[in-house]
């Protein structure tokens, strides 16, 4: 039997239609939609079928031309990473892909590209254990984690309080914490690089940039003339009064003019090393008794204002001739260090004036 549509059924379902377009939401399958809704579906033996596209690139603005942001497409592609579900997290004019779900099933490689100034990847672990990890490298044998560069930092480790930017440990003697291949520079907080210095440990192990020669080191050559250079022949230890200061690093070294005079003054405690060397002159004449002949140098300490020797080279037999110390000695600030010549003999002698006969010098090794 045909049924017929009057004008009054028409006019009826236009006017439903007109009041459903004006509706805040929409119910597929049930009269009363979700308040919270724009679009309630409602089925128990089927599903929602979301567009299929191919996409072609995560930034894909051509397969779905001008894609509104959030905009939602099941992607058939699987050679742009993984086939499902992929939202427009960009803008319309440049889109980008993001997969649904993606973190849970990261596919592998995987290999991403962008550009921003900010970081691309980021994990926040907020767990207050000291041991808890944001991001974990592991190889058997290749290489845990790697940072690769062409004129930035490759890998950059920051402590923003009292923790430690970048950690390296070993687990026995047959492993290295750290290996670098190439130039270092180690500066920032706490440190004071400077030219000639040393990475130095405390007994903690903590390492710092220090000047263990600390700039002091001296020369003086030549015997004053003028009387100062005669040496009695009685065996009492005369003074060396050398003329000239050759250089004086550190201001610590009283040159002739000084009281006392030719004195080395120990400015930091620590292991100093010393050189000098004095020729001695004695006219020969017939008759003289050499037989008990010798002359001496020697290397003076005083402390506390008690003196005491060092050092001492002493020649036997030899009427002109050099005598010369070399000697590593450890001392404390406050010391003072000088150089006297001991002659026996029967008559008096001189000393060498000459800068290349005479001379006494000394530098900081380390501090301590």
């Amino acid at each position: 039997m045909r049924k017929l549509i009057t004008p009054l059924a028409i006019s009826a379902a236009l006017l439903f239609a007109s009041q459903s377009s004006f509706a805040q939401n929409v119910g597929i399958n049930t009269q009363q939609p979700d308040p919270s809704a724009a679009l309630d579906i409602v089925g128990t033996d089927k599903g929602l079928l979301i567009p299929r596209v191919s996409l072609q690139s995560l930034i894909d603005n051509v397969t779905v031309p001008n894609p509104a942001n959030a905009l939602l497409v099941y992607n058939t592609n699987a050679g742009l990473g993984k086939a499902g579900f992929y939202y427009n997290s960009g803008t319309s004019a440049n889109p980008l892909w993001s997969l649904v779900g993606g973190s849970a099933n990261l596919a592998l490689p995987f290999s991403q590209t962008s550009t921003t100034s900010g970081p691309l990847f980021l994990i926040n672990n907020t767990d207050a254990n000291d041991n808890s990890v944001a991001i974990s490298g592991l190889a058997g044998s290749a290489i845990g984690l790697r940072g690769a560069t062409l004129s930035g930092k490759g890998i950059v480790g920051h402590s923003a309080s009292t923790g430690t930017g970048i950690f390296a440990s070993a687990a026995n003697a047959n492993g290295k914490a750290l290996e670098v291949s190439g130039p270092m520079t180690i500066a920032g907080p706490g440190q004071s690089p400077g030219n000639g210095k040393v990475l130095m440990s405390d007994g903690s192990g903590n390492a710092t940039w220090e000047n263990i020669s600390g700039n002091v080191a001296f020369r003086a050559s030549g015997v004053l003339g003028g009387g100062s250079e005669i040496i009695a022949g009685n065996t009492v230890p005369m003074k060396v009064a050398f003329a000239a200061q050759n250089y004086d690093l550190g201001n610590n070294y009283d040159d002739v003019n000084a009281a006392p005079h030719s004195t080395f003054n120990i400015p930091f405690s620590g292991l100093y090393h010393f050189d000098a060397q004095v020729h001695f002159i004695v006219p020969i004449e017939d008759g003289d008794d050499y037989q008990n002949f010798f002359h001496s140098v020697a290397l003076v300490l005083t402390r506390n204002n008690f003196s005491s020797v060092i050092v001492e080279s002493k020649a036997t037999d030899v009427i002109q001739a050099p005598s010369a110390v070399s000697t590593d000695i450890q001392l404390i600030q406050g010391d003072k260090i000088h150089i006297e010549a001991t002659m026996n003999a029967t008559k008096s002698g001189t000393l060498g004036v000459a800068p290349q006969d005479s001379f006494f010098s000394g530098r900081l090794l380390f501090k301590q």
